[in-house]
């Protein structure tokens, strides 16, 4: 089972806050009942806070809006009698299609521009606010993603090459005194890149950079050759990056000679994080009210 949506949570805070409770108490007592699992409650938003725990949060924030629970006390929830009154006209069956029905959810969501009262989206029927700033990151990232490689695409080989040898660098390979560079040329027998550990040079980790079409995955053969050139090198510490993607075949043969694949998408999320061929436009803080703070 998914994280339920917060609409998924009115009937369940309704059924449970005729006795006011704190948010710990309602969300363990909630979390029982619906029984979702452990894998879904460690899921976390980047703040730390667990996402069922912040879509239920905002299911009280909306069923508060309609009037149907209340705060009567610092970091307490507790059921108003209209909250009473729509639990045992509607049961199980309460969305914000129930909660529209009163003035103030509908004011809070807007007036048209022709005065008429406003009602939920179909986004607003499935996404908190927090959902939908996830979402659009989501969808901002895929777009950026995509114009990563197209640029590496439009660029010669050579720039690849010096490209991931930069990104390991600020990944954390290697040493402020050590030294990588891109060695790809004629005769490298598969190694485009170098990044030494040490200054003497005795550890060394070596790169190989296909600057290759999304259509045409890499082989088995393509990770055979580049093994092979490592053992040229009397080492195991290799990893085979590409802009596009690896066959089952040649992934398998790689975990069994410890080489680390990085395909397009993950090479492209990187440079994202490490801020290589990107950088940061905004950055925003996005904040909620500590219950527990209130309920000390």
């Amino acid at each position: 089972m998914s994280i339920p949506k917060y609409p998924e949570f009115y009937s369940y805070i309704l059924k449970h806050t005729d006795k006011p409770k704190t948010l710990a108490e309602l969300f363990e007592t909630i979390v029982s009942e619906m029984k979702i699992s452990e894998e879904n409650l460690a899921v976390r938003l980047p703040s730390g806070e667990q996402k069922a725990r912040n879509r239920m949060r905002w299911a009280i924030h909306f069923l508060m809006r309609a009037g149907l629970v209340e705060k009567p006390s610092r970091g307490i929830v507790a059921i108003t009698q209209r909250g009473k009154n729509v639990r045992e006209k509607y049961g199980s069956n309460i969305d914000n299609n129930v909660l529209a029905q009163s003035d103030e959810f509908s004011v809070f969501l807007g007036k048209r521009s022709d005065g008429s009262e406003g009602k939920p989206t179909n986004d607003h029927q499935e996404l908190t606010p927090t959902d939908e700033i996830e979402n659009a990151t989501d969808r901002l990232r895929m777009e950026i993603r995509a114009g990563l490689l197209k640029s590496i695409m439009d660029r010669h080989p050579s720039f690849f090459e010096g490209l991931v040898v930069q990104l390991l660098r600020k990944m954390g390979y290697g040493s402020e005194d050590s030294f990588a560079e891109a060695v790809g040329k004629p005769g490298d027998e598969g190694i485009d890149g170098v990044i030494h550990e040490d200054k003497l040079g005795l550890d060394a980790v070596y790169i190989q950079a296909k600057r290759a079409d999304p259509r045409k995955p890499v082989g088995r053969g393509d990770l055979q050759k580049f093994a092979g050139a490592l053992l040229g090198k009397k080492t195991s510490k290799g990893v085979f990056i590409t802009t596009s993607n690896f066959s089952q075949q040649a992934r398998s043969y790689a975990d069994d000679q410890r080489i680390r694949c990085i395909d397009g998408q993950e090479l492209a999320n990187l440079m994202i994080d490490y801020e290589v061929g990107a950088k940061v436009a905004h950055r925003f803080n996005v904040y909620y009210i500590d219950e527990d703070f209130f309920s000390e």
